[in-house]
């Protein structure tokens, strides 16, 4: 057997086995509940096993793509690599959580087969070869998630959460079964490898409504605004669902628009609403999570917030570094979920508040952030970085100069010393950033385009738009934190709190649309 076939159907094994080892142990052999959670914990550390061995036989000898069909088949690439190894770990880890954490659950062995058939879905998803594949893993997320978040279906908000995440995911399967029937229109194909050599010969005006519907499916994935209310409310499952949904589920949107890439460069009149969806989606979840006072709803809002980033990324072409946004997401995200009773633990009750800071000036903000973009400036010269060759990374460039300059005046009277140190940690956090993105452009050769190929339509009004928006955010940021007690910082505080009504809006509309129980929705 050749190695790009072995390490196709490696990668195919990674995705099936939990699956079926969760779908044999619980339905067919009908194992207790500590049976069925240990083998689902076993399945998805062999899952983990399979993927490293996929990682390896890539790197040793390259890309592999194989067709068992018109519709299976798997391709391993720095993509499919990078993100299998991701959800593999991630998966193995909650599995093994999940084996104290519902000890005891009646619905144990239900909910163990249930986690497992979602992980595999994703793995479907991640592996995949050809549109059709895709969306089979695409709708078998949705479909597993759903099940995990009625684990607890006496509870009224797991319920409402549930049904209002079904209805969005079918709107974002209608729109990607359009576009993947568009796309084998236009293209006789479903295959990757035979779409994205076509594209050449497809003009802007049938690839927009394309890219488009693609958008527009990942943002309901991904909890895009105005799509993201139902994750906040997904917060009535138990913790391995959160810890698995917000660390691998919901970069399904974000890994599409990166795997589907050369289809949106080819039409880039898509990427500048990306940008701005994810620019408006990050700012909202980011605002409303300074606002929450419960852990793992604060967790909920920062996804939000990063999905977004991750979105503004790819409406930057800045692929790149979206993938590397969504893996160190992942495993950060999964961890805090994991850990947050820890977390509620070790909270000090009757602790005093922090004091406010004092209010910082005009010229101290222009100092500032004169600091931040020098800082930011001066690491992207000494690692050679070109932003003419990549129209989006100033943009990036310029929010991480914002994110430098707020570090800055978190610590600017603590004296020189903090005050240095917080210009070292911003120096290496950019460092950090600009290199990840130049390993991941070398991981993901191939399968992304390189951002000179993208032509940058309408970059120069949105990113001056990007760059005001972050920079309004940051002043309104520092006007809240010198007067918390001021009628507009209370005001704020109380609307954020609540995500801006949004949710309780379609909530309300959900409830018309699909009733709950009454003797559910009696107990509300």
């Amino acid at each position: 057997m050749e190695a790009t076939t072995a390490s196709a159907l490696t990668a195919l094994a990674a995705a099936s086995v939990p699956g079926l080892a969760g779908h044999v142990a619980s339905r067919i052999l009908g194992l207790d509940a500590q049976a069925a959670r240990e083998v689902t914990a076993a399945s998805a550390l062999a899952a983990l096993g399979l993927a490293l061995a996929t990682v390896a036989l890539h790197a040793l000898h390259g890309p592999a793509s194989l067709a068992l069909g018109p519709f299976l088949g798997a391709q391993v690439d720095g993509l499919s690599s990078a993100m299998l190894l991701t959800v593999t770990a991630i998966g193995a880890a909650v599995a093994r959580y999940t084996v104290r954490y519902l000890d005891g659950d009646p619905e144990q062995a239900r909910f163990c087969r249930w986690l497992a058939y979602t992980l595999s879905a994703v793995l479907v998803l991640i592996v995949s070869n050809n549109l059709a594949m895709l969306l089979l893993g695409w709708i078998g997320t949705s479909h597993g998630l759903h099940r995990l978040l009625t684990h607890r279906r006496e509870r009224p908000a797991a319920l409402l959460a549930a049904r209002k995440k079904f209805l969005i995911s079918r709107l974002g399967d209608v729109m990607l079964l359009v576009a993947f029937a568009l796309v084998a229109l236009r293209f006789g194909s479903l295959e990757f490898a035979e779409i994205f050599p076509r594209l050449g010969g497809a003009s802007q005006a049938e690839l927009f409504p394309i890219a488009l519907l693609l958008v527009l499916g990942a943002m309901t994935k991904s909890a895009q605004f105005p799509f993201h209310t139902w994750l906040p409310d997904s917060l009535e499952t138990p913790t391995p669902v959160s810890a698995l949904m917000h660390a691998g589920v919901i970069n399904a949107g974000g890994f599409l628009l990166i795997r589907m890439s050369p289809l949106l460069a080819a039409a880039p009149g898509v990427l500048v609403p990306l940008a701005l969806g994810g620019a408006v989606t990050a700012l909202l979840g980011s605002v409303a999570m300074l606002a929450q006072s419960d852990v793992k709803r604060k967790y909920a809002y920062s996804t939000v917030a990063q999905m977004g980033f991750m979105m503004l990324q790819c409406g930057l072409g800045a692929f790149a570094a979206a993938a590397l946004h969504m893996v160190g997401h992942a495993f950060y995200k999964a961890h805090a979920f994991l850990a947050s009773g820890s977390v509620v633990a070790t909270e000090v009750p009757g602790a005093a508040p922090r004091a406010a800071a004092r209010r910082v000036g005009p010229l101290g903000l222009a100092l500032a952030v004169a600091a931040g973009v020098a800082v930011v400036a001066a690491v992207a010269t000494l690692l050679g970085v070109e932003p003419a060759a990549k129209p989006g990374l100033p943009v990036l460039g310029a929010i991480l100069a914002l994110a430098t300059a707020q570090l800055l005046l978190t610590n600017a009277e603590a004296g020189l010393r903090p005050l240095a140190s917080s210009a070292a940690i911003a120096a290496a956090v950019a460092v950090a950033y600009f290199g990840g993105v130049a390993l991941f452009e070398h991981v993901l050769a191939g399968a992304i385009p390189s951002a000179a190929t993208i032509p940058p339509v309408g970059w120069g009004a949105a990113g001056l738009v990007l760059v005001a928006l972050f920079g309004i955010a940051f002043a309104v940021q520092q006007r809240l934190a010198a007067d918390p007690s001021s009628p507009f910082a209370r005001s704020a505080y109380v609307h954020a709190s609540q995500g801006f009504y949004l949710g309780t809006i379609q909530n309300r509309l959900v409830e018309r649309l699909w009733a709950l129980p009454r003797t559910e929705g009696a107990s509300r």
